[in-house]
């Protein structure tokens, strides 16, 4: 719990930083009204109630935004959470997730540019339907007008449908990818 606590002041400290200073312009442009698409992949950390199943367990998945304005996108996304292990021999949960979010930046048109994310939708896995939130913070680097790098650490928050919060299964992630916009034709 202690290293969970670290994470999550870790990811809040470098928003806090990273919002005090006002970048130069890109020179890209910003992305609004745009369609951007983000394949990731990325490494998720168990802290709810997995039992002794698994340590650790990876993700990947790709999300599809527009952006609705130069600062906020609006996503449906698909991925895959695994924490089970064949060298192990451990069988953790696996999830399937299809769902929709909302990612908000900081600034309209920077180079480096920090986010946070709300994301919902269902995570089917083990025979069993649960729905899920996760929120995100991360930074956007863009290397030229429709190609990006992102990275981002995130909490998710699984609950069995119908159980209550007492079966919530937690994990925190860190991920990272690709970012690449689709001309809009403006």
């Amino acid at each position: 719990m202690r290293r969970f606590a670290l994470t999550v002041f870790a990811m809040l400290l470098v928003w806090a930083v990273s919002a005090s200073a006002k970048p130069r312009p890109s020179g890209f442009g910003t992305l609004d009204k745009t369609l951007v698409v983000t394949p990731m992949g990325g490494l998720v950390f168990p802290t709810g109630d997995f039992g002794d199943a698994a340590d650790m367990g990876f993700l990947v998945g790709s999300n599809l935004e527009y952006f609705v304005h130069p600062r906020g996108a609006l996503s449906v996304n698909l991925g895959f959470h695994s924490f089970g292990s064949d060298v192990s021999g451990v069988d953790g949960p696996d999830f399937f997730l299809i769902g929709g979010g909302a990612r908000g930046f900081l600034y309209d048109d920077a180079k480096i540019n920090p986010y946070g994310r709300v994301a919902g939708g269902l995570y089917q896995g083990n025979d069993e339907s649960n729905v899920g939130i996760n929120f995100g913070v991360g930074g956007l680097y863009r290397s030229t007008k429709s190609l990006g790098f992102f990275a981002e650490g995130g909490l998710h928050f699984v609950f069995g449908v119908g159980t209550g919060a007492s079966e919530t299964a937690n994990f925190f992630g860190f991920t990272g990818g690709l970012v690449l916009s689709i001309p809009s034709g403006k």
